[in-house]
């Protein structure tokens, strides 16, 4: 049973989405309690396909399954102990995906001292089975408890991602940017204040013969307070995952330019492994879950990001650096990943 963030239909998958749709290849019929805000049309069940119901009545499913095995993220801010209760009367059993640092900023709301206490039983409580999404997170769940804990990162669908380039189907204002024939150097994601935008804005500034390209919702307003854009910066609206692929194999370069903090540097970024399976090189700022692959190049400053933009510009279409970034990508499908957690559970059980 997975108790989502987000609606199964949601345009922008995230690790959950990801995750369910690994676990229903392995086999693994899936109840997936959906929040229902507008992208999931059910009022009280849906089945779609043998192996998937949707449902948004969380403690009704949970009443009505024998043992469950409840999936929990750290992000969900209406996780509480009356229901861990109850799903331990049920005889059932709770993943948790620390996926986050708790920050209201992440969550599906604001995190009450009541639901911050649920966070560190559970981290404690070895009975539960708890997932760290980066190394930080799963160093955390360590020092709590001797098992039951594993790290489990992001991942990708490396199938989903490879494609070749086409200019069919590209939408308009993207089409627009391949038009110009330039390098393209993209970051697709939310854009957020955690993005580092005067460090883009300093590449774009530097680098006026490539088109840098930002790709994503404006999740906090802070698009809107830039301002004096350089004309080769062009910030455009999300795409959604299935139409993702083809235009992203596009960039000549993936960036990840984010804001170093607490935050961040607890963040196992998704869009690394995806721009891994497209085969574009990848330019990150110091994070420490981008150090740990050697096909990622770590920018400290803005001298250092474009020199190295530079190279993965050079390097796009490498065959040695596309197959290291193929080998990366490939070790980290979401098939591995989810096998990764039912191996957990099976040794829990």
């Amino acid at each position: 049973m997975f108790v989502s963030t987000l609606d199964f239909n949601f345009p922008f998958q995230q690790r959950g989405h990801h995750l369910v749709r690994a676990f229903r290849r392995h086999g693994q019929p899936v109840i997936f309690v959906t929040r229902a805000a507008g992208y999931d049309r059910v009022n009280l069940i849906a089945e779609l396909g043998g192996d998937l119901v949707l449902t948004p009545h969380r403690n009704a499913a949970i009443e009505a399954a024998p043992r469950p095995l409840v999936y929990f993220a750290s992000t969900d801010a209406d996780v509480d102990a009356r229901t861990l209760e109850q799903i331990q009367n049920r005889g059932g059993r709770i993943i948790y995906d620390y996926v986050d640092l708790l920050d209201d900023r992440l969550s599906t709301g604001p995190l009450s001292d009541a639901r911050r206490q649920v966070h560190h039983d559970l981290l404690a409580d070895d009975s539960a089975i708890c997932i760290g999404t980066a190394e930080r997170l799963f160093e955390e769940v360590a020092a709590c408890r001797q098992r039951n804990f594993a790290l489990v990162t992001n991942g990708v669908d490396v199938g989903h991602f490879t494609v070749a380039r086409s200019p069919t189907g590209l939408r308009a204002d993207f089409a627009g940017v391949v038009a110009r024939q330039q390098p393209i150097i993209g970051y697709f994601g939310a854009l957020a204040r955690w993005v580092d935008y005067d460090l883009v804005i300093g590449l774009a500034k530097r680098r006026p013969k490539y088109s840098i390209v930002l790709v994503g919702p404006d999740t906090d307003g802070s698009v809107m307070e830039l301002s004096g854009l350089p004309a080769n910066l062009h910030v455009l609206a999300p795409f959604d995952y299935e139409d993702l692929p083809r235009h992203a194999v596009w960039f000549d370069t993936g960036l990840i330019p984010f804001v170093i903090n607490e935050v961040t540097d607890a963040t196992s970024p998704l869009k690394l492994f995806e721009y891994m399976a497209l085969g574009v090189p990848v330019v990150s700022t110091d994070l420490r879950e981008c150090r740990r692959y050697s096909s990622v190049a770590i920018a400290r400053t803005l001298d250092e990001l474009i020199v190295l933009v530079d190279r993965g510009v050079e390097r796009h279409g490498d065959l040695l650096h596309t197959r290291a970034l193929a080998k990366a990508a490939a070790e980290n499908d979401w098939l591995l990943k989810a096998q990764s957690i039912l191996e957990l559970v099976d040794r829990a059980s």
